[in-house]
């Protein structure tokens, strides 16, 4: 499993793949819970920040960094392995606005198991679950955004979303262009998912009934006055990129409070 990054996508590497007999699964673009090497990261991101002292710079990061990985306990990954099966049956859909949300949807089989997402699964979804639910709803010529995903990006996929929402599309491949890795910008990415995730797992579930109804329970609790601000702060955050035009000067570590600045 890799991400959906360019230098992941090369011929050449596909080319290594195969001989080397390794098979490679389809995975969405952005897909942090479902990708257990996120948790390493953050892991070791807990690690430096617990430090006495801090890095001063990229040099001293990257030390502390090898140090860490070797000192991480193997029971720690061990445990995130386990926890594949778990998250990768929870696979779900939903749709953000400052409305409402429309979702969760589980994707799952007709014997009802739950699977991963392909191209056919997903336009399936936006056509007999999301639409209908959209038109239930009073919202005056929607915007549909959506990421990089490649069963978001397909040929068929991208035809279906134009048929329905014309120009109002913002998706790779689409009308107007999006990043496949932009979630700083994408509500879904840097609110529901993580908001979510806070309060499904309070409870620890043990079964994926539990766990679906936990989701099913805490989505519907989420009240439109908190939409509202999350909308707010997405237009908040597209004015910035307007003003700057698209420019990111710096980029920063920030470990328990301190911020580190890197041209």
């Amino acid at each position: 499993m890799d991400g959906n990054a360019r230098p992941h996508q090369t011929l050449a590497v596909e080319e290594l793949l195969e001989s080397e007999d390794i098979t490679r699964m389809d995975w969405p673009a952005y897909s942090p819970d479902l990708n257990p090497i996120e948790y390493v990261w953050d892991a070791l991101g807990r690690r430096i920040a617990a430090r006495l002292h801090y890095p001063e710079n990229p040099q001293q990061l990257k030390q502390m960094l090898i140090e860490e990985w070797v000192l991480l306990p193997q029971e720690v990954l061990h445990q995130l392995v386990l926890s594949m099966r778990r998250r990768c049956k929870a696979i779900i859909a939903c749709a953000l606005w400052a409305g409402g949300i429309i979702g969760p949807y589980f994707f799952k089989n007709d014997e009802g198991h739950n699977v991963t997402v392909n191209d056919d699964r997903y336009r399936a979804m936006i056509t007999n679950f999301f639409i209908p639910e959209l038109n239930n709803h009073d919202v005056q010529e929607p915007w549909f955004q959506q990421d990089g995903a490649t069963c978001h990006t397909a040929c068929a996929t991208i035809d279906l979303l134009k048929d329905t929402f014309g120009d109002r599309l913002i998706s790779r491949f689409g009308p107007v262009n999006w990043l496949p890795r932009s979630c700083d910008l994408t509500p879904l990415d840097y609110f529901l998912w993580g908001y979510v995730k806070s309060l499904v797992y309070a409870d620890k579930p043990q079964t994926l009934d539990h766990l679906e109804e936990n989701i099913r329970r805490v989505i519907a609790d989420i009240r439109p006055q908190m939409l509202k601000k999350v909308i707010e702060n997405w237009t908040s955050r597209l004015d910035y990129i307007r003003a700057s035009r698209g420019r990111c000067q710096k980029s920063y570590l920030k470990c328990n409070g301190k911020r580190l600045s890197f041209e």
